[in-house]
């Protein structure tokens, strides 16, 4: 490849999770020229630190809960000991039997030119990448997001968890304490209380999931608290060390009830789980250089899921809306139609174009 050569194509995705894999397949049945560019690995949070190892982690928690119950049904099973490290190395198992399909000579046998590297935008629609030049007619930004990492004096002087890291734990933790009772928080420490572990959930506001029905929030906390989970609210975190084996979170809380006084507070873990939200993945794009418009939330987009490049789109969670694989898949669909057919022979086509509508998001 000669100096300043350009490689052309109809569609270049920008992530290999569901939003870029799905749009990138579609368009290569359409019989468009595409390319896939992954810094890691294909699948995604879902396939590689989401639904699939989460889910599978929480289905034998699920079954070590049941099993405790039966004698309630009149089945004795006696004394449940979990196996921690066989539950682990199971989950990795069906993990590594879904990622087949995920797997890259899957696509490149559809067409799909699959690029894995860090790149980024040096124009409006110019791509580099591994030092390759790509300019395409249409890219489709579909980067997701990270764990947020809160400001937390000490907090990155020991060695916490998140969602990426959590699944690789070999050895089950006495006791864990989460920040963040959203849904990622919840999830994991549910699971890892009916596999045995002692938790303790801190979070900073006063009611569990943020966005969700307050009634339905009292419905879940009451469940949870009843399993056995020890939940604190408007508990904000001022410092975490190390202090010998265990880690130490200093807080300050509120108080006003018999078990919780208030005042200055510390909770003693053997594993700390951070989960207190999600950052977009966009440091390092180079999104101003091509005119995309972006927030701390996330690209700003239209109905059509246009950015303010007219060439540029976006979806899943990079735009910071809902932060769901079943969304991401169904933006792509969108968004591929978009890129694809409003504009036939450069000439808009109103009719054709579709906007994304929320009105039924499970």
């Amino acid at each position: 490849m000669t100096a300043g050569h350009e490689e052309r194509f109809d569609l270049l995705c920008i992530g290999g999770g569901v939003g870029g894999l799905v749009a990138a397949y579609g368009a290569a049945q359409l019989g468009a020229r595409v390319a896939l560019v992954e810094r890691g690995e294909l699948g995604g949070d879902c396939l590689n630190y989401g639904c699939v190892p989460s889910k599978g982690l929480i289905h034998a928690a699920r079954l070590a809960a049941g099993a405790r119950r039966m004698n309630e049904f009149g089945i004795e099973v006696g004394e449940v000991r979990v196996d921690f490290p066989r539950v682990m190395r199971r989950m990795k198992e069906v993990q590594a039997h879904i990622g087949e399909h995920d797997d890259p000579a899957r696509f490149e046998a559809m067409g799909i030119e699959v690029i894995f590297g860090e790149g980024r935008f040096t124009g409006p629609d110019l791509f580099e990448v591994g030092g390759r030049r790509i300019r395409a007619r249409r890219f489709l930004l579909a980067t997701g997001s990270s764990p947020l990492v809160p400001e937390v004096a000490g907090l990155s002087e020991v060695p916490f968890l998140t969602n990426e890291t959590v699944f690789d734990l070999e050895a089950q933790p006495r006791r864990m304490a989460v920040l963040g009772g959203g849904p990622i928080g919840l999830e994991l420490a549910q699971a890892f209380h009916h596999l045995g572990t002692e938790e303790e959930v801190l979070e900073m506001m006063p009611k569990l999931l943020p966005r969700l029905d307050h009634e339905m929030a009292g419905v879940l906390r009451r469940a949870l608290e009843e399993s056995g989970l020890r939940l604190h609210f408007e508990v904000r975190v001022s410092k975490v060390e190390k202090r010998g084996d265990e880690i130490v979170i200093h807080a300050e809380a509120p108080g006003g009830q018999v078990e919780n006084p208030g005042g200055p507070r510390s909770f003693s873990c053997d594993a700390l789980l951070v989960a207190v939200g999600r950052k977009p993945n966009l440091d390092g794009l180079g999104l101003a250089d091509a005119g995309v418009e972006c927030t701390p939330r996330g690209v700003r987009t239209d109905e059509w899921l246009r950015t303010s490049n007219p060439k540029i789109y976006a979806v899943g969670d990079v735009r910071g809306a809902y932060q769901f694989t079943h969304v991401a898949e169904y933006e792509a669909g969108i968004a591929l139609r978009n890129m694809l057919f409003s504009e036939p022979l450069g000439i808009p086509v109103p009719f054709l174009k579709k906007k994304a509508s929320y009105h039924a998001v499970p």
